[in-house]
């Protein structure tokens, strides 16, 4: 398993403490030693509010060797909506993923996460037991697309439209060509189901910008 790839996940507990499930949130990646990455519908203002029927304000990050980050407002975050990206910065230092500016269409990618439908195949005890990849070529690269959905509003942004779709729990992890990474992973095209990915140069830009 690659352990570049975190999931995150919340779990939920009863009234009285007991933990009675563990939700896949989506997965995300460190671009620097201190910032990781994930989709803006997957963790945003709204995520560190509880569910009205559980206990459930708790987020954690998990990698593949078992380290754990939780994750609190207390932590420097950058929503950034406009191209579906959170970045949070963390105390300690991980590895990441090395970013690659040069695509271009028909360029063999893949990415991998955790779909939510294989809950109890990826984790349990606190530990991922398994990672999924979907795999293909850039179909196109759009340089000013927007979308205007109820949780992803982008604006104007250059993204990676795939030529294979993609399913929730893949959300905010990184589209990778070779070992680096190209893109996140954002949502599906309304009108063929093409996974679409916001690039690289997005993420990168934002970031720096503040």
């Amino acid at each position: 398993m690659d352990n570049k790839i975190w999931i995150i996940i919340r779990p939920h507990y009863s009234p009285l403490g007991n933990l009675e499930k563990v939700g896949i949130c989506g997965a995300d990646f460190f671009i620097n030693s201190t910032t990781f990455v994930t989709s803006h519908h997957v963790l945003n203002e709204s995520s560190f509010f509880p569910n009205a029927n559980y206990f459930n304000a708790n987020i954690f990050l998990i990698d593949s060797e078992g380290k754990k980050i939780e994750i609190t407002k207390t932590h420097t975050i950058k929503y950034a909506p406009e191209i579906d990206v959170t970045y949070i910065q963390t105390d300690d230092k991980h590895d990441y993923i090395s970013a690659e500016e040069n695509y271009s269409e028909n360029d063999d990618v893949k990415n991998i996460g955790y779909p939510t439908r294989f809950t109890k195949e990826i984790f349990g005890d606190f530990k991922i037991k398994k990672q999924f990849s979907a795999d293909g070529s850039i179909l196109k690269i759009k340089k000013d697309y927007s979308m205007n959905a109820n949780d992803v509003k982008i604006s104007n942004k250059e993204v990676l439209i795939l030529n294979y779709s993609s399913e929730e729990g893949f959300s905010g992890g990184p589209l990778l060509k070779g070992e680096k990474v190209v893109g996140i992973m954002s949502h599906l095209y309304p009108h063929n189901r093409n996974a679409i990915a916001v690039s690289i140069k997005e993420v990168k830009n934002t970031l720096v910008a503040g």
